[in-house]
């Protein structure tokens, strides 16, 4: 059975003096909003852990990523919005990185890929890319 797991990006609160950093999800609730409880102490990703022991986060409306059930050569969650790095081939033979991110095929009910290089086309495997940002907190490898 597939692991069904969500987080989500916290813009942070300058009141709270919350970081902006990913969180996992606990719970989440839905009706006219989405709302997601977090505590704070399970901040993961490269966002600064907060200092607040057991803090519970209420967010409306956050951003939800879904763990996509693949993990990468390392062993990590591979979410919706994650950027991986995997190496493809150019037509002369030479091995060069290439940038992806991961999102959710409406039309196709899926989890897909984007080059972010603009490679037509690749074979991509999980098992052979790394996790190495997300759209949240390295938008400059969207560019």
């Amino acid at each position: 059975m597939r692991e069904i797991k969500f987080r989500v990006w916290d813009k942070g609160n300058k009141e709270d003096k919350r970081l902006p950093g990913m969180l996992k999800v606990n719970s989440i609730f839905f009706g006219k909003d989405i709302r997601c409880i977090c505590e704070s102490q399970e901040r993961i990703g490269i966002g600064t852990i907060l200092e607040c022991a057991k803090s519970i986060i209420a967010l409306s409306n956050p951003p939800l990523m879904q763990f996509t059930g693949l993990k990468d050569k390392n062993g990590k969650d591979i979410y919706e919005g994650d950027i991986v790095q995997e190496s493809t081939w150019t037509d002369n033979g030479v091995e060069k990185p290439c940038l992806y991110e991961i999102y959710w095929k409406d039309d196709g009910g899926r989890w897909a890929f984007r080059s972010l290089q603009n490679v037509l086309f690749s074979s991509f495997k999980s098992n052979e890319c790394s996790v190495v940002g997300n759209i949240f907190e390295n938008p400059e490898l969207l560019k």
